[in-house]
């Protein structure tokens, strides 16, 4: 008879509504030989639960996956002993204190030991038989219900157990697991990163996926069981840290580069990682709410009605979503919220290069960058710009006019979401119609795009979106000349300020990279291919400098701001110099306290 198995721990296959979070499987390198010492033991049903309650067994270790296996699983694995189905082999470590960890097999033994106690240890919910075929009449039956026979037979059945000892290399347990689920279809990418690269990175990963903004933006639950969320999350940070222009494919081998880069990562980087983090998921959810990650698509010649897929996550969205507010304060976003939201839904509707880069090869560099220059180019347009210079009807003006008739004035069905309704100029804005409630009226996205083009000429209130590269200066631009030392300087010396306050933001311009705080630079930095300079933004005598590293311009021609400037081509004195920009910070925000 075939042994008993599990394939994908009878977890639901969420993968199919997250767009563009899989690569092609990736291959582990060879596990060097180490010294193992090892134990064969046969452990009863009864001897598992006995170590489990007393502490003598760790049934999930910091590097095993959650508990997955549904009840219907579960009860076939008891099913399965009762008609004396061999169990595979289970693999415990013997730690330095004597208990056990497991290795492999945790899913099996948190069921057995679950349903001698009545209750699932993951939930606390209760454990009874269920949707068995063979000995359908234990259906419903609790392990106390069953015959003294029946119990005795679950009891007493023994194990077959590999013990690793305590006298093995400390590493060796987590390689062993990587042996033994390499190749297999039982655990997906993001467990096997929770087991490899086990370190401060990863706890962080485990502990922001219980963030619950975040949980209410993906709604994955089962994803959330796999680990999928944490993968999700270094994506972030990868791309975040990293940038977008520094991506090469694939998407996952990029994101373990980032892990391993940075898998014991030092305090202070982790509260800078958390803060990072815990400020766009809650701008996401204030601009985005449940539509967060999601594509709109707008109607077409049958149906004028668009619709969100509320199914379906797009990790290209998500990509660019949390990675574009990054580089923003919060006010920034907040105050600009409506028209972010609106001119999302635009990208997704009217721009088919975008629509592209998110839809198709969404692992494709050059897809990956498109979808980022877009998305950025158009924030910085958004929040450099008043609603009425970007000729935006506000929000309250379409929320009023969708609830006093959600008509569409072209076709005249209803519009059947608010957001799939655009506010037009009745008369034009370049024949003099102004931008209020008395001069609008609604559309449904597919007829106003589908007008004449003598009708389209009169539309002109979209917001503009700036393509010429001439036009925009962005970061990959600024970073094109540089070498890999000075981009590794600057992202980390951009952390770095940021860190300083949420509120500063920054600003590209032709000659340097201004860091601004109140419409105020408070240091501008200018990228070249084997330095970095920096002009801290405080007049001659302002400037207390013990080491004298930075240099008096006050007399000589130069771009940035301020009478000091610092050439950085090393990282030393590299947190000196972050003191020095704090005292520019420091200096702007007591002399506006004390205006």
């Amino acid at each position: 008879m075939d042994s008993f198995r599990i394939d994908n721990d009878g977890c639901e296959d969420e993968s199919k509504n997250i767009i563009g979070n899989n690569d092609d499987q990736e291959d582990f390198s060879a596990i060097n030989d180490k010294k193992v010492r090892t134990e064969s033991k046969d452990l009863s049903i009864r001897e598992i639960r006995t170590m489990y309650e007393e502490g003598d067994l760790i049934l999930r270790p910091e590097y095993q996956r959650k508990f997955v296996m549904d009840i219907k699983l579960c009860s076939r694995l008891v099913e399965s002993v009762l008609m004396d189905v061999p169990i595979p082999v289970l693999y415990l470590a013997e730690g330095k204190d004597g208990k056990y960890s497991v290795i492999d097999g945790q899913q099996r033994l948190t069921a057995f030991v679950s349903f001698l106690t009545g209750k699932f240890l993951s939930d606390g919910k209760d454990f009874a038989l269920n949707g068995l075929e063979v000995m359908s009449s234990l259906n419903k039956k609790k392990f106390a219900e069953l015959d003294k026979a029946d119990q005795r037979k679950i009891l007493t059945t023994a194990l077959r157990t590999i013990v690793i000892k305590k006298e093995s290399e400390e590493d060796i347990k987590f390689n062993i697991f990587e042996r033994l689920n390499t190749g297999s279809i039982r655990l997906n990418e993001d467990e096997l990163r929770n087991t490899i690269y086990r370190g401060s990175y990863i706890k962080l990963l485990a502990e922001l996926e219980e963030n619950e903004t975040f949980h209410k933006l993906i709604r994955k639950e089962k994803a959330r069981q796999r680990m999928t969320y944490r993968g999700m999350i270094l994506r972030f940070f990868a791309l975040s840290s990293n940038t977008y222009i520094n991506y090469r494919p694939s998407m996952k081998q990029f994101c373990n580069r980032e892990l391993i880069d940075n898998r014991t990562m030092r305090p202070q980087k982790i509260e800078e990682y958390r803060d990072r983090f815990l400020k766009v998921v809650e701008l996401v959810n204030v601009v985005f709410g449940d539509t967060a990650f999601r594509r709109f698509v707008k109607g077409d010649e049958d149906n004028k009605n668009g619709k969100w897929n509320m199914n379906q996550l797009n990790m290209s969205l998500y990509d660019i979503q949390m990675c574009g507010f990054a580089q923003f304060s919060k006010n920034q976003i907040i105050s600009k919220a409506d028209v972010i939201r609106e001119m999302a839904i635009k990208l997704m509707t009217e721009n088919d290069d975008f629509i592209k880069a998110i839809e198709m090869s969404t692992s494709n560099q050059q897809q990956l960058s498109t979808r980022f220059k877009t998305w950025n180019s158009t924030l910085e347009e958004i929040i450099g710009k008043s609603e009425k210079e970007l000729r935006i009807f506000p929000f309250p003006v379409k929320k009023k006019l969708f609830e006093d008739d959600p008509a569409c004035q072209i076709c005249k069905q209803r519009i059947l979401h608010i957001d799939d309704a655009e506010v037009d100029h009745i008369i034009p804005y370049s024949k003099g119609g102004k931008t209020d409630i008395e001069n609008a009226q609604l559309a449904h996205r597919y007829c106003n795009r589908s007008k004449s083009n003598k009708d389209l000429s009169s539309i002109d209130n979209e917001i503009p979106i700036k393509t010429e590269p001439d036009l925009i200066y962005t970061e990959e631009e600024k970073l094109a000349i540089a070498n890999e030392i000075v981009k590794k300087m600057y992202f980390r010396l951009k952390d770095a300020i940021l860190n300083i306050n949420s509120n500063i933001s920054i600003k590209y311009t032709k000659f340097y990279i201004a860091f601004v705080l109140n419409n105020t630079n408070i240091v501008d930095v200018h990228i070249q291919n084997k330095s970095l300079k920096i002009w801290i933004n405080l007049k001659k005598g302002q400037l207390e400098d013990p080491k004298g590293i930075a240099r008096d311009v006050s007399q000589i021609g130069h771009w940035g701001n301020g009478d000091y400037e610092i050439s950085l081509k090393s990282q030393e004195n590299f947190e000196y110099i972050v003191n020095l920009i704090k005292k520019s910070y420091h200096y702007f925000v007591e002399t506006d306290e004390s205006r």
